[in-house]
């Protein structure tokens, strides 16, 4: 942003009049992972006989000023031996500054937990993606 100072002097009896410009910077703060700016949390049914994960329901919160474009959240079905069965990327779409959302991941046919993470952050506000 710019700020138009206008100074005003007498030297030697004349009038002047100084027309200064002052620029100022806005630093965005520094985040270093999407983490730090997205948590997410996992609510889910698992079926410990004979495995299998549904009614998966993730909820995202933005914890800072700026807007998220594009998010995508890793899920990871795990199995009974602690191996990944596979993995699932959800994508959600605009993210507002200290916005809570609410999502659907798809269900697992195997599994007994699950592992979400933020895989992807992107924010043009922030003029960077975030991993």
């Amino acid at each position: 942003m710019k700020r138009l100072l206008i100074l005003f002097a007498i030297i030697g009896g004349i009038s002047v009049i100084y027309f200064v410009t002052q620029s100022k910077e806005f630093k965005k703060p520094n985040y270093y992972t999407a983490s730090d700016c997205i948590s997410v949390n996992a609510k889910y049914l698992a079926d410990k006989t004979f495995g299998g994960i549904s009614n998966v329901d993730l909820t995202l919160v933005n914890k800072v000023d700026e807007k998220f474009d594009y998010i995508e959240v890793k899920v990871d079905y795990i199995k009974e031996n602690g191996e990944v069965f596979k993995s699932e990327i959800v994508p959600v779409q605009d993210m507002f500054s200290h916005d809570a959302k609410y999502v659907h991941a798809p269900d697992s046919p195997r599994g007994v937990s699950i592992n979400v993470s933020i895989s992807k952050a992107v924010s043009t506000e922030l003029g960077t993606t975030l991993y």
